[in-house]
């Protein structure tokens, strides 16, 4: 049950709500991206080797809840590593500045260092990005992964990042 729960708290990260201020005109609805990431991973853990990076291709949005598919791969320096698919939704707070709540779910592979109890893990996160007028953005963000209680153990990990997008069509 455990499991639904976290499931259930991803989602409403996803949940339609009126953004703050109005989608600014030069969105990038009509973009695809492709964002690097640099960051560290294990945050409460203490790891030796905490290095973490990623890349993660973004689709444009899709439906009128403007949800992003998105897949990714990220990587540890201990040698753990979690491929995913995930959405994301854009919620504006000014013309240049966005949140972004993301969730999905991926196959993670342990390390020595880093072993989150499953092969199957969820993802979930939120990220603060600023929009250049040429659609490319800059940001950090924050994710949580877990088995969320379908494995013998859960750990989880948290990771912050930083990232830096660029659109094509």
């Amino acid at each position: 049950m455990n499991y639904l729960r976290h499931i259930s708290l991803s989602l409403l990260l996803l949940v339609p709500f009126s953004p703050v201020a109005a989608e600014p005109t030069g969105s990038a609805e009509g973009y695809h991206r492709i964002a690097l990431s640099a960051g560290e991973l294990g945050l409460a853990d203490k790891l030796r080797y905490p290095g973490r990076y990623g890349i993660e291709y973004q689709a444009r949005p899709y439906t009128s809840w403007k949800l992003i598919p998105a897949i990714g791969f990220a990587w540890a320096e201990s040698g753990a590593n979690m491929t995913y698919a995930a959405l994301r939704r854009d919620f504006w707070l000014t013309d240049r500045w966005s949140i972004t709540p993301t969730t999905g779910l991926g196959a993670f592979q342990e390390s020595e260092e880093l072993k989150l109890g499953s092969e199957l893990e969820f993802r979930s996160g939120i990220e603060a990005a600023y929009n250049f007028r040429n659609h490319y953005r800059l940001g950090l963000g924050f994710f949580h992964v877990s088995n969320a209680g379908i494995g013998e153990r859960n750990p989880g990990s948290e990771s912050l990042i930083a990232f830096f997008a660029v659109p094509f069509r």
